[in-house]
């Protein structure tokens, strides 16, 4: 038996094995490469209160209900701007490490706010996407925050200084804004120079001070607070002070 025949055989077996092994890897990187990671479009909402006119986010509080919600849009170049189908692909919420959602194409999750030190609401959603460019599905792990706050009530009224004169009647309004109930829930109360005016009432959202019954101390400082009825901890309170001439 020639045993170089079959030496010089066997070696270009193996050139060729690693030729066919590295083309397979270089193949896969370039793969890899081409896939594009989509572009998740995620949203929220509060289910809490802020008054009519207000243009802005409610912000969730403790125990405040939050729908969140995402859309994924293409970013590979066959596909580009395309919003995702992601009916049959996997789809997993986290909310502050702990799962809160998990199924096929499960692309919103309602979830509540619980009582924890933090300023913020990790969100982490990790789905199942498929890459037109690179012909494969891959899991994906995108993270995002929600800003948490407390409940607020704002005090308004119409002057643009800070006094009244003696023959004035102040007109003061309130504005609560992150409850978890509506107004027709909450207990509010004002004070005039830390002497109640009115007792805790259901939607008592003004008061009308006569300037003129106030005693003569230079200022009078202002004070309400709303509190919600089915919640004591969930209150807050605010002052003013202006000066009487």
């Amino acid at each position: 038996m020639n045993y170089a025949i079959i030496y010089k055989m066997s070696f270009k077996k193996i050139k060729i094995l690693i030729l066919v092994i590295g083309t397979m890897a270089v193949f896969w990187t370039v793969n890899l490469a081409l896939a594009a990671e989509p572009l998740l479009l995620f949203s929220w909402k509060a289910q809490n209160f802020v008054p009519d006119w207000f243009g802005g986010k409610s912000l969730p509080i403790n125990q405040t209900k939050i729908l969140m919600s995402f859309e994924a849009v293409s970013q590979s170049q066959a596909d580009l701007g395309k919003i995702m189908d992601v009916s049959e692909k996997e789809i997993s919420w986290y909310v502050n490490d702990k799962t809160v959602g998990k199924g096929k194409g499960l692309k919103s999750v309602t979830v509540t706010k619980d009582d924890f030190p933090r300023d913020s609401i990790d969100v982490k959603i990790k789905g199942e996407f498929y890459d037109a460019d690179a012909k494969e599905s891959y899991f994906v792990n995108k993270y995002f925050t929600v800003p948490i706050s407390e409940p607020e009530i704002v005090l308004s009224y119409k002057k643009t200084e800070n006094y009244f004169s003696l023959n004035e009647t102040a007109r003061f309004d309130l504005f609560p804004f992150f409850f978890n109930v509506a107004s027709d829930f909450l207990d509010i109360g004002w004070r005039v120079n830390e002497r109640e005016i009115n007792p805790l009432l259901r939607e008592n959202l003004f008061l009308d001070l006569k300037v003129s019954d106030m005693p003569p101390t230079g200022q009078v400082r202002i004070s309400a607070s709303a509190k919600n009825a089915r919640d004591v901890l969930e209150d807050a309170s605010k002052s003013l002070i202006f000066k009487v001439y």
